[in-house]
């Protein structure tokens, strides 16, 4: 689920201090606490920065964090609905989602 290491001479893109759901298996925090995939987590701008290069978090209302919080049985109804429509359709596929 990580993506590639970001080569150094290539800009890296800033991710805001925020809200962000976890895509990989798990993650253990700064302050030492452990997530898994699909929970929201409040991040730090260097840390959202951090993951977010390496391919680990999404915004929670992005097509990938909806897959992650349903894959994990933390989605809601609607996030299941949403995941079935976009596997069907095949919208998943096409965005780079499965």
């Amino acid at each position: 689920m990580v993506g590639a290491r970001p080569r150094p001479w290539e800009p890296q893109r800033i991710w805001p201090t925020g809200e962000y759901t976890l895509l990989a298996d798990s993650h253990t925090a700064e302050n030492g606490l452990t997530y898994s995939q699909g929970e929201t987590l409040a991040l730090s701008e260097r840390e959202a920065t951090r993951l977010g290069t390496a391919g680990a978090i999404a915004p929670p209302d992005s097509m990938h964090a909806v897959r992650a919080r349903t894959e994990s049985g933390r989605g809601t109804m609607r996030d299941g609905y949403l995941y079935q429509m976009w596997t069907l359709t095949g919208d998943l596929q096409d965005r780079g989602g499965l």
